[in-house]
């Protein structure tokens, strides 16, 4: 599996293999692209995963209705990782 970046949802998202492709691709946008972070540090990436984790069923409802929010799935995580990138 090829990832063209973490921002293309056209990836597929079935193993844990996957997921840490993902993550790989994560952590090499950031250390390329930084001005697309928010979230840059540690301390307010993971607040900002916490944040979109406690607001996940709103955004899947209204955005992904694809995706059950309440049924983890390596997808749901690797968005949940995505999102706190940015999310405020």
């Amino acid at each position: 599996m090829d990832i063209d970046g973490p921002n293309d949802n056209t990836y597929e998202m079935n193993t844990r293999g996957d997921l840490a492709r993902f993550v790989y691709a994560l952590q090499d946008d950031l250390k390329h692209h930084p001005e697309n972070w928010e979230n840059q540090d540690l301390h307010t990436f993971l607040g900002a995963l916490a944040r979109f984790l406690k607001d996940a069923h709103g955004y899947y409802h209204n955005e992904r209705p694809d995706i059950d929010a309440g049924i983890p799935s390596w997808r749901l995580f690797a968005d949940c990782l995505q999102a706190a990138s940015c999310y405020d």
